[in-house]
């Protein structure tokens, strides 16, 4: 199946739905304002809260690794797409299958990456 740049524009407008949604700006301010607030003579004086609050840090910072995820790799597929004659896809450290590079389905190639798509060969 050929990705047409319409599919790609939309997977972009779907990124950036997300985007907004998730208020990731927002929580990209908040986590750089708790982390300065964690630097703060006396944050560790109270080791039990100061550890609380650094837990709640990482689940938001763990959001936005998700997220940066998510659109470094709808970048690296689109240059991939137009560069290579085969992808070989991984999952875990594992080959999950190789597929053509030009018409290569992203979705496909999604769902091998998480194992979702079961093991393809493309050879």
């Amino acid at each position: 199946m050929m990705i047409t740049s319409e599919q790609i524009k939309d997977l972009r407008q779907r990124i950036a739905a997300l985007e907004k949604s998730l208020d990731i700006a927002g929580k990209r301010e908040d986590v750089a304002a708790k982390e300065a607030q964690s630097q703060a003579p006396g944050f560790w004086d109270d080791p039990k809260a100061a550890e609380a609050f650094m837990k709640g840090v990482s689940s938001v910072k763990s959001w936005l690794t998700s997220f940066d995820a998510i659109v470094s790799a709808a970048d690296d597929l689109d240059v991939l797409m137009e560069l290579a004659d085969r992808i070989l896809v991984l999952c875990g450290g594992k080959v999950s299958g190789i597929v053509p590079g030009r018409g290569a389905d992203k979705q496909q190639i999604g769902m091998m990456m998480t194992r979702v798509g079961g093991e393809q060969d493309g050879e």
